[in-house]
């Protein structure tokens, strides 16, 4: 029997859910052992974030992050506790990001892989660096 999140009171405790077709996973973590007025912003330049970029580095389909991605939504709303600027921090890098990563083609990325030039993803790297 699963325990109800009352009687987690003081254990942190995490929660899996899907959407209806189960393609997307939610796991949320409570931890009730802390007040929510604990909770620091997180030092984006301090901690790494994986976020999937979505497109095939085509002109048709170029790489970008969508602005809608929960992962995401959720940094910006923890930047978001630093005021204004936290938020616009965020989408600036969004912005920068989906405009010079449409200058990345895919072929290119396997370069980066191999540690071999790669000219239009320096870029894209200098120009996020930049914005942030």
């Amino acid at each position: 029997a699963a325990e109800s999140l009352k009687d987690m009171e003081g254990k942190p405790s995490m929660k899996f859910g899907c959407d209806e077709s189960a393609t997307t996973g939610y796991l949320d973590i409570f931890d009730f052992g802390r007040s929510a007025l604990d909770w620091a912003p997180r030092n984006l330049k301090e901690e790494e974030q994986l976020l999937l970029a979505q497109g095939a580095g085509t002109w048709a389909r170029p790489y970008e992050l969508n602005i809608a991605d929960p992962l995401l939504l959720g940094v910006a709303q923890s930047q978001g506790s630093q005021g204004p600027i936290g938020t616009q921090m965020i989408y600036s890098l969004v912005c920068a990001f989906n405009l010079f990563s449409r200058l990345v083609p895919s072929a290119e990325l396997l370069d980066v892989l191999w540690g071999d030039e790669a000219p239009a993803f320096a870029v894209l790297q200098r120009e996020v660096e930049l914005s942030a």
